[in-house]
C-alpha cells in the first residue's frame, strides 16, 4: 500500500487514517505512481485562500476512484485554517475509498485522535445547539449515529464536571512501575518481579521528587490524586505507608474530592495493604479481572485465577471504600461472545460500582504482537458484539457511560469507555480525558501535563522511563518540571 502527496503537512493524519482504514502498518511513501499497485494520492494546491484537493484511490484490481473539493479558508487564524484542511483532506479520503461503506468500516468516521468528547466540548463552547453538534459529527467527521449517541451521552455528562474550569486546580499522578508479571498484551516498562531493595530506593526517589516539587504545587488546590502502574499494590504496606505519609506530610490534601489506588492485580491485595490504603485517605481502587475466563488469564499470563477476584472482593468490601472499579479486556486471544457473556456474569455477581471495558490495542511493544496468539483474536464483528455485550451488562447494573478515549491499534478501531453508578463517576478520568486541568505526575514512565486556559495550550514534559533511570535522577526529573512550567508561564505574559 502506497501513499503518494503533494504536501507532507498532514503526513500523520493521512498515514493513521490510512492504517486504520486497511488495518495494517505497512504503508510506503512514493514518489512515482506509474505502474505502482494500490495506492493513495492526495493533491492539493492553494489558490486565492482556497485549496484546490484532490483524492485518487486506486486498488488491487486496477479501479480508480477519484473526487475533487475546492475548499475556501473560513478563518485568518493559520491554525483554524489547518483544522479546516486537515478534517476537508480526511472527508475527501474516506468518501473516496469507502463511499457509503465508511460508517461500517470507520465507526468513528475521520476522527484519529483519542479524545472524541473533547471535541463535543470545544462545540458546546461556542454555543452550537445539540442537533447541531449531532449532524456535524455525522456529516463532517463521518461518525456513525452510534458512536455519536455515545459520544454526546459521555459528554452530557462529563460538563458538570468540568465546567467552568478553574486553573487554581489540579490533579497528581503518581506511578508505581511495578508488577508480579508481565502482561501479554502490556507495553509499559514494567519491572517484573524488583527486589524489596529496588523498590525501597525507588520509594525514597519518589519522595526526593515530591518535596522538591512541592513548592511549585503550594499554590494550587488538589483536586485529585491518582495512584496508577503498572501494580501500586506490588508495594508492600510498609512502602505503601511511606508514599502516603510522604503525600500527605508534604503537600495539601485538605481539598481532596477523591483519592484513588489501582489495586490492579487480585494476587498483589492483602488486608495490611488495604489498612494502609483506607488509613490514608484512599477512597477509591481498582481490581482489574480483565476477563473471568480462566484459560483466557494463563494465556495472557496475567498470574492470578477468576477465583481470586472473587475472594478479593469480599475482603475489600468491609474496609467501606467509595468506589471500586473493574477493568475488563475485550477482544483477548481466544474469546467471543460466550466468554464476554460468561465474565458479564461474574460482573453481575460482583457488582462493581464502576466497570472499564477496554477494547485490546496491539501496541508495538506488547509481547503479543509477536506471538503466535495473535492468530487468537476475534474478529471485529466479535469484539463490536462482545463490546455491546458489556454496555448491556453495565446498563442492567445502573451504570452510565461517564468518559471515554481511544488509542492507537484498537480492534475494530473502536473505543475504551468508563461506566459508573450515579454518583460513583472517577473525576480524575474525567479531567485526564478533558485537558483543562494540570496533572502534575511523579515517578517512572510518567507524563506531566501543564494546561494553560488563557492560552488554550498545552506542555508535556516526561520523565524517564525506566525505573533505574529514574532512581538516579529524581531532582533532574523536578526541575525538569520546573523549567516547563516557567517556559509556559512566559508565553502567558
Amino acid at each position: 500500500m502506497k501513499i503518494y502527496m503533494t504536501d507532507s503537512t498532514y503526513r500523520y493524519d493521512i498515514e493513521a487514517l490510512a492504517k486504520a482504514i486497511f488495518k495494517t502498518d505497512k504503508l510506503e511513501e512514493t514518489r512515482d505512481l506509474d505502474g505502482c499497485g494500490p495506492f493513495l494520492a492526495i493533491i492539493y494546491s492553494s489558490e486565492d485562500y482556497a485549496l484546490n484537493m484532490r483524492a485518487l484511490w486506486k486498488n488491487e484490481e486496477n479501479e480508480i476512484s477519484e473526487k475533487h473539493e475546492i475548499v475556501k479558508l473560513l478563518s485568518v487564524d493559520e491554525r483554524e485554517n489547518k483544522k479546516q484542511v486537515r478534517r476537508r483532506l480526511k472527508h475527501l479520503m474516506v468518501k473516496t475509498i469507502l463511499g457509503d461503506e465508511s460508517e461500517n468500516i470507520l465507526p468513528w468516521g475521520i476522527l484519529t485522535g483519542i479524545k472524541p468528547s473533547k471535541l463535543v466540548h470545544e462545540m458546546i463552547q461556542i454555543g452550537m445547539k445539540r442537533e447541531d453538534i449531532r449532524l456535524k459529527l455525522e456529516s463532517e467527521y463521518l461518525i456513525s449515529k452510534e458512536k455519536i449517541n455515545l459520544v454526546m451521552q459521555v459528554a452530557g455528562l462529563e460538563h458538570d464536571f468540568i465546567y467552568p474550569p478553574d486553573p487554581q486546580k489540579i490533579s497528581v499522578y503518581l506511578g508505581i512501575p511495578f508488577c508480579p508479571s508481565k502482561c501479554l498484551y502490556c507495553s509499559f516498562p514494567t519491572k517484573v518481579n524488583a527486589g524489596d531493595e529496588m523498590k525501597k530506593k525507588y520509594v525514597e526517589a519518589l519522595a526526593i521528587e515530591i518535596k522538591r516539587y512541592s513548592k511549585e504545587i503550594a499554590p494550587y488546590e488538589i483536586e485529585t490524586v491518582y495512584m496508577g502502574g503498572g501494580t501500586p499494590t506490588e508495594l508492600s504496606a510498609t512502602l505503601l505507608k511511606e508514599v502516603m505519609d510522604v503525600l500527605h506530610g508534604t503537600l495539601d490534601l485538605s481539598k481532596l474530592k477523591e483519592f484513588t489506588v489501582e489495586a490492579g492485580r487480585p494476587d498483589t491485595i492483602n488486608e495490611k495493604k488495604l489498612s494502609v490504603l483506607k488509613n490514608s485517605g484512599v477512597d477509591r481502587i481498582s481490581i482489574n479481572p480483565q476477563t473471568f475466563n480462566n484459560k483466557t488469564l494463563e494465556i495472557v499470563k496475567r498470574g492470578h485465577t477468576s477465583e481470586d477476584v472473587h475472594k478479593v472482593w469480599e475482603m475489600v468490601k468491609p474496609y467501606g471504600f467509595n468506589s471500586i472499579n473493574m477493568d475488563l479486556i475485550v477482544g483477548l486471544p481466544g474469546e467471543d461472545i460466550p466468554e464476554m457473556e460468561s465474565t458479564m456474569k461474574d460482573v453481575s455477581i460482583i457488582r462493581p460500582d464502576n466497570l472499564t471495558v477496554h477494547t485490546l490495542a496491539l501496541k508495538k511493544n506488547a509481547e503479543m504482537r509477536k506471538s503466535s496468539v495473535v492468530k487468537m483474536l476475534p474478529g471485529e464483528k466479535a469484539v463490536a458484539n462482545m463490546i455491546n455485550i458489556a454496555e448491556n451488562g453495565a446498563v442492567s447494573l445502573g451504570m452510565e457511560p461517564y468518559y471515554m478515549y481511544r488509542q492507537k491499534y484498537m480492534l475494530g478501531n473502536m473505543e475504551n469507555i468508563g461506566y459508573a453508578k450515579p454518583g460513583k463517576e472517577c473525576l480524575y478520568n474525567i479531567q485526564m480525558m478533558n485537558d483543562l486541568q494540570t496533572i502534575i505526575a511523579f515517578g517512572a514512565g510518567v507524563m506531566t501535563k501543564f494546561v494553560s486556559l488563557e492560552e488554550n495550550r498545552i506542555l508535556r514534559t516526561a520523565n524517564y522511563k525506566q525505573a533505574k533511570d529514574y532512581i538516579d535522577s529524581p531532582v533532574e526529573m523536578a526541575e525538569r518540571k520546573i523549567r516547563t512550567k516557567k517556559i509556559l508561564d512566559n508565553t502567558n505574559i
